[in-house]
């Protein structure tokens, strides 16, 4: 396995709890077991409470658990690292009796053995004295059967070296808990071992007493407060007012590329039959023979009157044609919009209401163009009726006097005086009619352009509503996400219930610039979340606020690299990297984690005083990182790094102390901590 990956290097760890106190603290030990992920495959505790005559059963059941041939390869499984696999530690949680000292001699000599005898290997023992109310009278007692093992005796008290004392048993069992996790999963134990078979004098009992301090944090509701941020933070992002005026420039032309200008709506008015004029008798307007003008301008007249019946079907049909290009047009409008909330969806609402409202204006700015077309055809085609009105007159006046019969034209022949006014007549209808018929077509023209621009006028006004609509569809999206905004600013931040804790221990908060460094391009992360929600455009087609929830499981994953941090780095960012501040921190911890064992320094002799030493060890990840920070205590500073990142332990040890050294505390209860 990756070094990187693996949580602490273990060895295997029988823990046998006797008495009450020491069973507490037992249970309370493998609770966090369980909750850290810790190695419960190479660790296992054993209550007395009550198994005096089934001890060695119970010691043979959890030596075999701990002890399978593929150990390495279960605790690799959860993450740890097996070390010293012909090695076995054997902690005695020991509550202070009046016969404690004797049995605990017993207890250790007894299961060392059973040790031996079933695993062949010899056991690190450990004796772990937990002093509460009760036991303060026998403390002296049981510490005068210590024994000089290398590993020393381990003593905590209710009272600690600056005669400030923890409140009740149930804090000396967290206290108790967390130092058996930190002598669990972390090289402690051995650098224990190491400072005490320093000490010349082995053959005396080396007894050792620790404090400790714990700074923790909780990822789970940072990562609920960090959601939530990131959450607004995209919503605004989404909201941003700020439009790009460049993207509205080109709005013309691209309707012209679109072809969605009244120059291309004016072709569906008329199919190709019906564009085409009828056919006036112009023709034969050119010579007709003098009987035949009556019957051509009752003709022209007639087949202009069929063409304006024939021009109003083809009006009301070019409304129908329209269906089509509007539908593309529709099409085209929705396309962009959803195009352009999807590429580009910060500000996207801003920016595309900004673009679908240049539409609009555009779009009625070409609409102008249709009422000024609407104005010439009005002009001209008043023109032409007047003039139409008063060349029909005239020649209805002089076709009422002409001759309209063959045979009125007999009689004629014989008055040749007559013929010159004939003539001039015949030639004046004759132009008139010919005029009559240009006219009659410019009409007929003037018809259809008539129904072509009404056409364009239709599907302007449609299409000027289709992108009316467009807009409040995205004005719509804005709601519903002022909405979500809203819902989520008035959302109470529901932290983690944490009871109060009974050791102490210093809860942290993320601090902004953690949440900075994990995102630190608030543009970027609204795009790729636009993205992850299949984009802003498909709230155009299918509007559903349903998108919170796997927008909140995406911001999850944005935040993951939250699991990575480090305690230690949540310490040194908690001030926003003030030295100073960060020195406080660790020394307000320091001075929490003095020694639960009240220790008459005065009766120390000179011997005695050589023989002692104070550690301050830093157990977890990154410790080195703080470590910096602890110049200020005169011990000397140790660091234990780990796999675990969510806490943050300090643990002062005070070794090479004698029996006679502890004092009787008194009865009277001092605040604790803070």
């Amino acid at each position: 396995m990756n070094e990187k990956q693996i949580l602490g290097r273990v060895q295997r760890t029988l823990v046998l709890a006797s008495g009450d106190l020491a069973e507490r603290c037992g249970t309370l030990f493998e609770e966090k077991l369980a909750q850290r992920n810790g190695p419960t495959a190479a660790t296992a505790v054993v209550s007395l409470n009550g198994v005096a005559d089934t001890l060695e059963t119970a010691v043979a059941a959890a030596l075999n658990r701990i002890s399978p041939p593929d150990l390495a390869a279960r605790l690799a499984q959860s993450e740890w690292q097996l070390e010293q696999a012909t090695t076995l530690r054997l902690i005695l949680l020991l509550a202070a009796t009046p016969e404690g000292g004797e049995s605990a001699a017993a207890l250790a000599q007894r299961v060392s053995g059973q040790i031996y005898q079933r695993l062949g290997i010899e056991a690190f023992v450990l004796p772990f004295w937990l002093v509460g109310e009760d036991g303060e009278a026998w403390q002296t007692e049981c510490l005068r059967y210590a024994q000089p093992l290398p590993l020393g005796n381990l003593v905590l008290g209710m009272c600690n070296q600056d005669g400030l004392r923890l409140p009740d048993e149930t804090s000396l069992c967290e206290v108790a808990a967390e130092l058996l996790w930190c002598l669990t999963t972390t090289p402690l134990l051995s650098l224990i071992e190491q400072r005490q078979t320093h000490t010349p004098h082995v053959e005396r009992p080396a007894l050792l007493t620790a404090g400790l301090h714990v700074w923790t944090w909780l990822p789970e509701q940072t990562l609920a407060v960090f959601v939530q941020r990131w959450l607004l933070s995209v919503l605004d992002q989404w909201l941003a007012e700020q439009v790009d005026e460049d993207d509205l420039v080109g709005i013309p032309g691209w309707l012209q590329t679109q072809q969605l200008a009244p120059r291309h709506f004016a072709p569906y008015a008329l199919h190709e039959r019906e564009a085409a004029l009828p056919l006036f008798p112009l023709a034969e307007w050119q010579m007709p023979w003098p009987w035949e003008i009556p019957a051509l301008f009752e003709k022209s007249r007639f087949e202009n009157s069929l063409d304006e019946e024939a021009t109003k079907a083809y009006a009301q049909q070019a409304q129908l044609r329209l269906l089509e290009p509007l539908q593309r047009a529709r099409e085209v409008l929705h396309e962009s919009a959803y195009q352009r909330l999807n590429k580009q969806p910060v500000a996207g609402i801003a920016q595309t209401l900004a673009w679908i409202n240049a539409v609009v204006t555009t779009c009625e700015q070409l609409l102008q163009t249709v009422f000024d077309w609407d104005n010439d055809l009005n002009e001209t085609a008043e023109s032409l009726a007047v003039t139409r009105g008063e060349l029909e007159g005239v020649m209805q006046e002089a076709l009422a006097r002409y001759p309209n019969k063959p045979h009125s034209w007999l009689p004629l022949l014989g008055r040749p005086w007559r013929w010159p006014r004939l003539f001039f007549t015949y030639w004046r209808l004759q132009k008139r009619g010919q005029h009559l018929c240009q006219i009659f077509e410019q009409q007929a023209a003037l018809r259809r352009e008539r129904i072509q621009q009404q056409t364009a006028y239709q599907g302007m006004i449609e299409l000027i509503q289709t992108a009316r609509h467009l807009g409040s569809q995205v004005e719509e999206i804005g709601e519903m996400l002022h909405y979500l905004k809203r819902s989520l600013a008035s959302e109470e931040d529901e932290s983690a219930a944490i009871n109060s804790p009974t050791i102490a221990l210093t809860l942290l908060t993320a601090p902004n610039s953690l949440y900075e460094r994990l995102v630190a391009d608030a543009a970027a992360e609204a795009t790729v979340a636009a993205a992850a929600v299949g984009g802003l455009g498909s709230q155009i087609r299918h509007l559903d606020d349903a998108i919170l929830a796997p927008l909140q499981k995406f911001a999850c994953s944005r935040l993951a690299g939250l699991n990575q941090v480090t305690t230690a780095e949540i310490v040194l960012a908690q001030q926003a990297g003030d030295e100073a501040a960060v020195r406080q921190i660790l020394q307000r911890g320091w001075e929490a984690a003095c020694p639960l064992w009240l220790v008459d320094a005065a009766s120390l002799d000179e011997t005695s005083r050589l023989h002692q030493e104070k550690l301050t060890i830093l157990c977890g990840r990154d410790t080195q990182l703080p470590a910096d920070y602890l110049s200020g205590p005169t011990e000397a500073v140790f660091t234990l790094p780990t796999g675990w990142s969510r806490d943050l332990w300090l643990v002062r040890l005070h070794i090479g102390l004698a029996p006679q050294l502890g004092t009787t505390v008194p009865t009277q209860e001092v605040q604790s901590y803070e």
